[in-house]
């Protein structure tokens, strides 16, 4: 066996320090994301971005459609959905990664800013004075079934029979508030956060014990960029999304 000269081991040395400072190669990420998660995906992208070399491109929609997608073969990398069920069924199916928590949504009951707004929230909502009230259909977002519980919850959703509206998605139901004459809605806090949204008022909403809101993100197995989506993963559960995260009133998990 030779042995190495002293230039040798330095030449050794020298590769292996190249080795492992060389960065990360990028890669472009396909993310699906659930349309309540819109506006703080923007943000959290130009964060990322801006720390890595990899680019991201969002698909948005409601967790429902999102995840029947994603089980006829579409190439996204991750999954950001905003209930547990869904992500947590595709990884049992071996489709996905386990999923983890990235944060909880807030319930808000909102409209413009010219309607008037109780200062209590749901329990002091009036029925007989309301046009209507749009909610998210509850059977495809976890905003729409944390509505219905808390309607359910104050004992109004009968009273409101005829009166409410069920939109696609918690985006659509915003969308529909702002535009509709004598329009409220129950939608998500982080879209009357968004630079872009109409301008309203809202109230915080209690939402049942057993419905809470959960954020949670899954690297799917079939998406090209694994790398890169387990780095968005783990910037999503750092320190450092967590000011953003806030900022759309998604709180810390539980």
């Amino acid at each position: 066996m030779k042995n190495l000269t002293r230039a040798g081991a330095a030449a050794v040395a020298a590769s292996i320090l190249l080795t492992i400072s060389l960065p990360a190669a990028a890669d472009q990420l396909l993310v699906a994301a659930s349309a309540s998660f819109r506006p703080a995906l923007a943000a959290l992208q130009k964060r990322f971005e801006a720390r890595t070399d990899d680019t991201i491109s969002a698909v948005i929609g409601n967790t429902d459609d999102l995840t029947r997608q994603i089980r006829a073969g579409a190439p996204y990398d991750l999954l950001i959905a905003d209930d547990a069920e869904h992500p947590r069924a595709l990884a049992e199916d071996g489709v996905a990664d386990a999923p983890a928590e990235i944060g909880r949504g807030r319930l808000i009951l909102w409209t413009t800013a010219d309607r008037p707004l109780p200062s209590d929230g749901l329990a002091g909502l009036d029925p007989t004075k309301l046009k209507q009230l749009v909610i998210a259909n509850p059977d495809q977002s976890a905003y729409g079934k944390a509505a219905a519980a808390s309607l359910h919850g104050a004992g109004l959703w009968q009273a409101l029979v005829g009166k409410l509206i069920i939109a696609d998605t918690v985006t659509a139901a915003f969308q529909h508030a702002a535009v509709q004459d004598g329009g409220y809605a129950l939608v998500s806090l982080a879209q009357a956060r968004d630079a872009s949204a109409p301008k309203g008022h809202w109230v915080p909403v209690d939402t049942p014990g057993d419905s809470p809101i959960r954020m949670e993100v899954a690297r799917l197995r079939q998406g090209s960029a694994p790398a890169a989506a387990q780095r968005f993963v783990e910037f999503l559960r750092s320190a450092d999304a967590r000011p953003v995260l806030e900022r759309f009133g998604f709180s810390a998990p539980n």
